[in-house]
């Protein structure tokens, strides 16, 4: 054996070095994109009817999950005697209630969740948490109720408990339970400010049932609180879906062209080394016919 042949052979290893690396890439690729899609139907399903489904079911879930920790948060003090005897200012009381609001808060883990202690006339007695202060219509109210408030700390669902005496139907204070979220969102186009609900697949924009409009031709769903009793409708934002499916392939071709880029990279020491090869064929070449 020559050799011409023994560099020949090596040269051809070396290409079939360089097509394994491309070939390797390309198919790499492509199971990205194909992960990609997977995640896209999962996340999204195959319809946007089938995505607006699965947003509905996620914003009913989610808050009927909130209004139920905001409601175990209230009952955790409705203890009458020890509200009523901090609303006379006894100091082991209200210190009672502040212990009893932190522990509450703590138990409710990561949310961002606040709760509150009003006395009959509505001053707060005691608080845990980025508490907000409500006003005095929103306390009165003669059994537990859920609604909506938009403040400084962004869109909140608040639960308002009221407090009775054990002898009677007579009121002596609230409680008040609140979960953040998500933050009101300025919009460009007209000036207002629109209540946006963010969910992991997609963003809502939220009115309380209040102001809502109704009708045969309202769009969204309206979501309940925990009583069944309407809370607010919610609707997807035009092209909210589309945008959604459309930054989750972006993302997809964006991880398949690094990876193709990658495997290119790793071939081009193959190449080099075909190049080099080719180049000294040809220096024997000339060297033969000299």
């Amino acid at each position: 054996m020559t050799r011409s042949d023994d560099a020949g052979r090596l040269q051809r290893g070396r290409v079939r070095a360089v097509a394994r690396v491309v070939v390797l890439g390309a198919l790499c690729a492509a199971a990205v994109l194909a992960a990609g899609r997977v995640v896209e139907v999962r996340r999204f399903g195959w319809t946007d009817e089938a995505a607006a489904a699965l947003v509905e079911q996620d914003v009913r879930a989610d808050i009927a999950a909130a209004g139920l920790v905001l409601r175990d948060m209230a009952l955790a003090l409705d203890v009458p005697a020890s509200l009523a005897a901090a609303a006379g200012n006894d100091a082991d009381a209200l210190r009672a209630l502040f212990t009893g609001a932190d522990r509450a808060v703590a138990e409710a883990g990561t949310e961002p969740v606040a709760l509150t202690v009003y006395s009959a006339a509505g001053q707060p007695l005691a608080w845990s948490g980025r508490a907000s202060e409500l006003p005095a219509d929103r306390l009165q109210a003669a059994d537990e109720r859920w609604f909506l408030a938009q403040g400084p700390l962004g869109l909140r669902l608040v639960h308002v408990r009221p407090v009775r005496a054990t002898d009677g139907p007579r009121a002596v204070g609230a409680i008040a339970a609140e979960r953040i979220l998500a933050d009101a969102e300025p919009d460009a186009a007209d000036g207002s400010t629109d209540l946006v609900l963010a969910t992991s697949r997609a963003r809502l924009l939220v009115e309380p049932i209040a102001t809502a409009v109704d009708g045969p031709n309202a769009d969204g769903f309206v979501v309940d609180d925990p009583t069944g009793a309407p809370l607010f409708r919610a609707s997807l934002p035009e092209g909210e879906l589309a945008g959604a499916r459309l930054a989750v392939r972006r993302l997809s071709r964006s991880l398949a062209w690094a990876v193709l880029v990658a495997a290119l990279l790793l071939a081009l020491g193959p190449v080099a080394e075909l190049r080099r090869g080719a180049g000294m064929r040809e220096s024997w070449a000339w060297t033969l016919l000299a």
